[in-house]
């Protein structure tokens, strides 16, 4: 053997070692992954764990609430005086967890059943008083407060109040004691015990399952580390806003994995851990098995190595396994080509290496010109054989891959050898293989593969991004249109009231004039209220917001409502108008009140616009067979002997803007958006509409509903106007605190007020309202009106300081009436307010009947 070999076989053995070396640092990195791997396996596991005994705590703790709030209504509901009080609570407690039930009389005495703390401390507890005020709810007493009970966790007390005749004559309270909760919080991984701990937010353990030795309060101070992945700062942050968070920690066992999931709705934080011991066990089983794999590989190498230097002794065999070893590379080359084919440019030839479906067709070997003739007449077109004759042509080729050129690609269309009829899309590489002294090419190789499938998805694709551009293009003049509506139809009710407000002030000595004009400008005005609502909805519905209250109400008086507001309207048309609900069994029902009054507004306020003089417009309402315990099935049916709709907007009446274009309806004034919101509404409350039209014969509109049933009936509202009853209401003596930035706003509030004799203060903005109560006695004010959308300080945030102020001396502003008055009226802004410490909610514009509720209720 040669130097040059002994020297080729040298290095194939240092390549072979290098590449021993590079395969035991990926075992390295395989070790270091298989670690984070495992180490994320378990914080998965762990996180689905925690968050599912999360739920399960949850689900206890509504359970009691729920439970004590029940005993509350029951006995409430089963008094037969304000005296008739309760003095044996055994058979309310059976059956539950509790370890104390009792009830607290409005006087704070002890009057049934056992606290297991210290008396005293109960019967003055906050949520006592919470109680007292009417509110129901859990809360936790730590064990510093606790007498009576010789476990050292923590106590959950669960309060509602007995409330009889609209009167509060005392509190129930079930106490728990957390250690119930030890067989819930205790859970093993592989047979090894995981530590559980049940935390507030402030990080004070109340109750937990671990197998520490040492008593641990402070559940911060035992996870936040230096060593671990979460800060100090980050956890105490974490549980300050109750989100989840999963890290990694370190300790004399190895890695282990922890979690914290907040328990919804009481301010708890249950952290979980996956045992150290168990994690370094299975990350050792994992890497023995990558060991044992590295030994054989290593055993293989230096088997290889031997084998290689055995080989090369002898020369013929080294090239022999060379020129094999090429012309696999090659053979697998080839076939990612169907064909093969050597250019001599020079000579004017070619010569095909591989001529897959055209033997016989084609010789292998021929001239430039046959082969140029042969492909051009294999174009599918005139422009696939303009194409093929050009590129194929040696001037332009020679041109083409000229200095610097190192190839070129041709994409053009052939016809199917078996189908000419069908078109196959190829690709063509041309590579310069030797080049004359001038550098133009001499030969070249001619390489040809089947793309025909990537051509058809990227037809595709092109043909969805003509779709999504006309989909969008739609959808931009659809809004454009809607905008264009949109435009008339506000200015129209807008020109209205200003042109009445002008006949209004020419009119001023004429009282009858005057009363017709108000009269107009509030039709004018709920109209403009209405399309503004509608816009408002639709920006609700497409950002996911919008939500359903849940209310006692009569289906009768929601019925009344809708005849009120479409009857005027119907017998201006001169239209036939007919509602009945005598196939109603259950009218009392709980649900979104004003929402289900959208949805028969909307229907049968559409009916009346397009149903033409002398028509007939119905309403039956009929209640179903309910398969769903507790709830009732409505079926709301709307017919009208109207316009109709033609078929293709049939087909999108639901979708936002779209209105038909039909000189019928032309000049009808509407958003498009209403029966989009119709729609979404139905479908938030479990229902389904069903629409069939002819057009020229009219509409009908099925509506299906599940209410949740009560077991009383709604009152009746009073027949009294709402203005009338105002201007004969007398709360003289009583004091009002306005708080309204806009003072056109401000000035029309302070009049309504002052209609019933009220005596009102005001306050530009939030901090004003917060220093007007600070400055004044206890007393002073006894009711407050907040806007929301205030400068210096909104209305949210001032509510949170004034309440704040009763913790400082000031215990008259914890329960000073707030009424939130807010344009901001969607049921998650009416619990924002609630959050924030308000104790009702009014909507902007205000409503005369809804402000006589608010007074009567907060100012008796």
């Amino acid at each position: 053997m040669t130097s040059k070999h002994i020297s080729y076989a040298r290095n194939r053995v240092i390549a072979a070692i290098v590449a021993l070396l590079l395969i035991l640092v990926a075992f390295g990195t395989f070790f270091n992954e298989n670690h984070n791997r495992i180490v994320e396996q378990n914080a998965d596991y762990i996180e689905g764990s925690t968050y599912q005994t999360a739920r399960r705590i949850k689900d206890i703790l509504d359970e009691a609430t729920s439970h004590v709030q029940s005993v509350a209504l029951v006995y409430g509901d089963n008094m037969r005086s304000a005296d008739d009080l309760p003095t044996n609570l055994s058979q309310y407690a059976e059956g539950t967890n509790f370890d104390g039930f009792a009830f607290v009389s409005a006087d704070g005495t002890l009057v049934a059943g056992t606290i297991p703390t210290r008396n005293d401390l109960t019967l003055s507890a906050d949520f006592i008083r919470k109680g007292m005020a009417g509110e129901t709810g859990a809360v936790v007493i730590s064990p510093d407060t606790i007498d009576d009970v010789e476990s050292d966790n923590s106590l959950i007390a669960f309060y509602s109040p007995l409330i009889y005749e609209g009167k509060i004559l005392g509190v129930f309270v079930g106490v728990l004691d957390n250690a119930v909760m030890s067989d819930l919080l205790y859970t093993s991984f592989f047979g090894t015990q995981t530590n559980t701990f049940l935390c507030e937010t402030d990080g004070n353990i109340i109750a937990r399952a671990s197998d520490f030795t040492r008593r641990v309060e402070d559940i911060f101070s035992l996870y936040a580390d230096n060593a671990n992945d979460v800060s100090y700062d980050q956890l105490v942050n974490a549980f300050a806003t109750e989100q989840p968070i999963t890290f990694s920690y370190q300790s004399s066992n190895g890695t282990g994995s922890a979690t914290a999931q907040p328990v919804e709705g009481y301010d708890l934080i249950l952290l979980r851990t996956f045992p150290e011991a168990v994690t370094t066990e299975m990350i050792q089983s994992a890497n023995s098995a990558g060991v044992v794999l590295i030994a054989v590989i290593s055993v293989a190498f230096v088997g290889i190595i031997l084998l290689q230097i055995f080989q090369y002794r002898s020369q013929k065999r080294t090239l022999l396994l060379e020129n094999q070893q090429a012309t696999r590379i090659i053979d697998a080359s080839t076939r990612l080509f169907r064909r093969f084919a050597l250019l001599d440019l020079n000579n004017g030839s070619y010569e095909y290496l591989k001529n897959e479906r055209i033997q016989g067709v084609l010789p292998p070997k021929g001239s430039m010109a046959s082969f140029r003739a042969y492909w051009a007449e294999r174009g599918f077109d005139a422009e696939d054989r303009a194409i093929l004759t050009e590129i194929l042509n040696e001037e332009n080729l020679a041109k083409t891959l000229g200095p610097g050129v190192e190839f070129v690609h041709y994409e053009y269309r052939i016809r199917n050898h078996e189908n000419p009829q069908i078109a196959l899309w190829v690709q063509a590489s041309v590579i310069p293989l030797e080049r004359n002294s001038d550098g133009t090419p001499s030969s070249l190789l001619y390489t040809e593969q089947d793309v025909s499938d990537v051509k058809e998805y990227e037809q595709q694709i092109r043909e969805q991004l003509k779709s999504a551009y006309q989909t969008a293009e739609a959808s931009s003049k659809a809004k454009t249109n809607f905008l264009n509506s949109m435009s008339h139809d506000i200015r129209t009710p807008m020109n209205s009231i200003m042109g009445l407000t002008a006949i209004g002030a020419m009119h001023v000595d004429d009282p009858a004039r005057v009363s017709e004009v108000f009269d107009k400008i509030s039709v004018a005005s709920r109209h403009l209220l209405g399309l503004i609502n509608e816009v408002l909805d639709m920006a609700r519905i497409e950002s996911g917001t919008i939500l359903l209250s849940e209310e006692s109400f009569s289906l009768a008086e929601s019925v009344e409502s809708l005849r009120t507001i479409v009857e005027p309207q119907a017998a201006a048309k001169q239209l036939q108008l007919r509602i009945s609900d005598k196939a109603v069994q259950h009218e009392s029902v709980v649900g979104d009140a004003m929402r289900l009054q959208q949805v028969m507004v909307n229907i049968m306020g559409n009916a009346v616009k397009f149903t033409d003089p002398g028509g007939t417009v119905t309403l039956d309402i009929t209640e179903k067979h309910s398969a769903r315990p507790g709830y009732g099935c409505y079926e709301f049916v709307f017919a009208d002997t109207g316009c109709g709709m033609a078929p293709e907007f049939l087909e999108r009446i639901f979708e936002p803007f779209s209105r038909a274009r039909d000189n019928r309806v032309t000049n009808t004034e509407g958003t498009g958006l209403g029966m989009t919101i119709v729609k979404s509404v139905v479908e938030l409350m479990d229902g389904n509409i069903d629409v069939q039209s002819t057009l020229g014969e009219g509409t009908t509109f099925t509506v299906t509903v599940y209410l949740k049933l009560q077991d009383g009936e709604a009152g009746t509202k009073a027949s009294e106007s709402a203005l009338d009853a105002l201007q004969h209401t007398d709360y003289s003596g009583r004091r009002v605190l306005l708080v309204e930035d806009n003072p056109i706003a401000a000035a029309i509030g302070r009049e309504i007020l002052e209609t019933a004799r009220l005596t009102v203060e005001h306050a530009a903005n939030g901090q004003l309202a917060v220093d007007t109560l600070a400055a004044h006695d206890a007393g002073y004010f006894d009711i407050v009106f907040m806007d929301i959308q205030m400068p210096v300080m909104n209305g949210y945030e001032a509510t949170r300081a004034i309440r704040a102020l009763a913790a400082e001396g000031r215990a008259d502003l914890e329960k000073l009436p707030i009424i939130a008055l807010s344009a901001d009226a969607f049921a998650d802004d009416v619990a924002r307010s609630h959050a924030a410490g308000m104790d009702d909610h009014m909507a902007k514009p205000m409503e005369l009947g809804e402000l006589l509720k608010t007074l009567g209720e907060w100012l008796q």
